[in-house]
């Protein structure tokens, strides 16, 4: 289902996105659209992994034995 939106934006932006636009063969309506839905997708995206990566450490059989390291240890060149 979509639904409307409306935006106040200053004219000389607008213009500018209109020539934007013009220049991709599209509207100023689709590119705004384009963009929210792609920054919507990257926290759906992000939320997806973080989930992926909780499993995973649940399922591993990773085992360090109890032995911890410092930060220094870690880093060492």
């Amino acid at each position: 289902m979509r639904r409307n939106l409306t935006l106040v934006i200053d004219e000389d932006i607008l213009d500018r996105a209109r020539l934007e636009a013009a220049r991709r063969r599209t509207t100023v309506n689709s590119m705004i659209r384009d963009y929210l839905a792609s920054i919507a997708g990257v926290d759906e995206s992000r939320e997806e992994a973080v989930r992926w990566l909780i499993r995973t450490m649940k399922n591993s059989r990773g085992n360090s034995g109890g032995v911890r390291w410092t930060r220094d240890e870690l880093h060492e060149r």
